[in-house]
């Protein structure tokens, strides 16, 4: 698996609303991932990653980017420091323990056991990223199969891939060895932010020093290795950029990062019954709870009739997931009109009790929403929570179009 720079996500044409039934289309981003396979074209780093030149030089002198102006955490137990020694000189990474706790701990395993000691920068765009971690200076693949200290929650990660950010790629070992590549972006790459990648990039730390040896890195002339990719591949550079060491540059705290990312778990687990708390709090009545396993809460309890079926219904929703990411809204399109009995089944289920003039929230367990997600926007197996707002019942409206 390999990233690349990609482009803003293309939303296919002639979709349904993902609040109101299935989605024979979802959102796709282009020339993300090869898994040991040619580099695509037509991302930045096409003109330089292609089969049409076998080596790339760069001419001129070098620019050594800016650093960004963040301030020092020193003496931060969650935010310990490491450097990367390499045949091009050191770079400095700050990890981020307060929220990516768990890839830091994987990271750090890796780098007490010595892992990384001589493997190399395999895969170098210089107008992108810098990819390692995996391979040593001959291209073997350099592989260990012990175990992570926790998983990794990786729908849960939220940092963005930021200029000089540093992540763990996931889900690109041979079968039953352990993930171990990394890579540092040298331009901002958000398209990898993207829900439905979520899972294979995980952001964990950034670079604050060493920029020199970066830029000299990314800057390195590249060609095709017969070992990588086919040989088809003109991304390895040609002087080996080997990863010499990686060692701690402050005092790490592995205990308290451990605490944090089980008190984060934790977290997790009651978000659900924490959200249902808030929510009876801000109405001032209980959820109620059905068989199906719907929980909902009405906010505002509607004066007017309540909906059959095979009535159409104008309403207005607001689509989230469990931690408040929305993934789909009428509050900038205005209302639909639709048939009760279209909508999802936990929106069905739900719609049927309700009043003309009411306001409910509606937390919807995987099996009564899209249990097999909707890519970009619901992760597989999601709760999902609804606020829904019956303006109406009456005729559909011939002329309203899906949101």
């Amino acid at each position: 698996m390999e990233v690349e720079q990609v482009a803003e996500p293309e939303y296919a044409t002639g979709r349904r609303s993902a609040a109101l039934g299935t989605i024979p289309a979802a959102v796709m981003l282009a020339a993300l991932i090869g898994c040991q396979a040619p580099d695509r074209t037509g991302s930045v780093a096409s003109s330089t990653d292609s089969h049409s030149k076998p080596v790339r030089t760069v001419s001129g002198p070098a620019e050594t980017p800016a650093a960004p102006q963040t301030k020092t955490a020193a003496g931060d137990p969650l935010l310990p420091r490491v450097a990367i020694a390499t045949s091009f000189g050191n770079i400095i990474v700050e990890l981020n323990g307060k929220e990516a706790p768990e890839a830091v701990l994987d990271f750090l395993q890796l780098v007490k056991e010595g892992f990384y000691d001589g493997t190399v920068f395999h895969r170098v765009l210089s107008e992108v990223l810098i990819q390692g971690g995996a391979y040593t200076p001959d291209m073997e693949r350099k592989i260990t199969t012990t175990p992570p200290v926790m998983p990794i929650p990786v729908r849960e990660m939220k940092l963005p891939n930021k200029k000089f950010s540093m992540a763990l790629i996931l889900g690109n070992a041979p079968s039953g060895a352990r993930d171990t590549e990394f890579y540092i972006n040298v331009t901002d790459n958000l398209g990898l932010d993207d829900p439905e990648h979520r899972g294979r990039f995980v952001v964990f730390g950034k670079v604050v020093d060493g920029f020199f040896a970066l830029n000299k890195i990314r800057l390195t002339p590249v060609g095709p290795h017969p070992k990588y990719a086919e040989g088809r591949s003109a991304v390895v550079p040609v002087k080996p950029v080997v990863i010499r060491s990686i060692r701690p540059l402050t005092a790490v705290d592995e205990e308290a990062i451990r605490k944090h990312a089980e008190e984060r778990k934790e977290a997790r687990e009651n978000r659900l019954e924490n959200l249902v708390r808030s929510l009876e709090k801000k109405a001032g009545r209980k959820a109620v709870r059905t068989d199906s396993g719907l929980i909902y809460v009405d906010m505002r309890i509607g004066t007017g009739d309540r909906p059959f079926p095979s009535d159409t219904v104008q309403f207005n929703y607001h689509g989230t997931l469990l931690d408040g990411t929305v993934f789909e809204s009428t509050r900038w399109s205005g209302p639909v009109r639709r048939r009760v009995d279209s909508l999802v089944t936990g929106l069905r289920e739900g719609m049927l009790t309700m009043r003309e003039g009411g306001l409910r929230v509606m937390i919807l367990p995987p099996h009564l929403g899209f249990p097999e997600g909707i890519p970009g926007r619901i992760p597989p197996n999601s709760t999902i929570v609804f606020e829904i707002e019956l303006l109406g019942i009456g005729e559909e409206d011939p002329g309203s179009a899906s949101p």
